[in-house]
């Protein structure tokens, strides 16, 4: 068996349920992408969800960034066809929304978006596009798990992202660079799934 397709497929299926529990009275054709419906779900696979401060219902699908309006029954799409990996909000109540295409700081009210990308002649810039975790501390320091870049922490007096990778030479450090989770412990310690299947890291700002 493919494990990790195996895995993807469990967390897909969580995903959807969780979204029928957040909105159980809604009928089947309003929460799945059906053909000519445009306030439906933008797509059937559910990578993520969130219900912000101010109990506003999103979905990350993997085709695009849903609003859900409880009172019109009815979803708003952003980031139209793209994969939407994590979401978080952070205390000024906007949301960082993890792509395959970069980190988007997104405000939910003016619908203004700011993209972080990698740029090879930036110093600073994200380690990479493909963003799969994102987490805000109790500190209020973002952190980003990219594949294949490792992970990030955005450094908010400078506005530059620090990066943490995998060095042979260090044996403390991560054990590869693709992060596909993140979590902070009760004593402010934050773990990651370096692959997904090995041993689970810490992570610090020494790397």
């Amino acid at each position: 068996m493919d494990h990790e397709n195996h895995e993807t497929s469990e967390n897909h299926e969580t995903a959807n349920a969780n979204l029928y529990q957040a909105i159980p009275y809604l009928a089947g054709d309003i929460t799945s992408d059906r053909v000519g419906n445009f306030h439906s779900l933008s797509d059937d696979i559910v990578n993520t969800l969130l219900i912000d401060r101010a109990g506003t219902l999103w979905v990350g699908t993997n085709a695009g960034l849903n609003r859900f309006d409880p009172e019109r029954a009815r979803f708003t799409h952003f980031f139209d066809n793209m994969p939407i990996h994590d979401i978080v909000e952070d205390a000024a109540g906007m949301l960082w929304v993890g792509t395959v295409a970069g980190l988007a700081q997104f405000d939910p009210v003016n619908r203004r978006t700011t993209w972080y990308r990698h740029d090879a002649d930036t110093p600073g810039s994200l380690s990479r596009d493909d963003v799969w975790q994102v987490l805000i501390d109790t500190s209020g320091t973002l952190w980003v798990g990219t594949i294949d870049g490792g992970l990030n922490h955005l450094d908010a007096e400078t506005g530059h992202f620090i990066a943490h990778r995998y060095d042979p030479e260090r044996a403390n450090s991560m054990s590869n660079n693709a992060i596909t989770a993140l979590y902070q412990d009760r004593e402010g310690l934050l773990w990651g799934d370096a692959d997904q299947f090995s041993s689970v890291q810490r992570a610090s700002y020494g790397g």
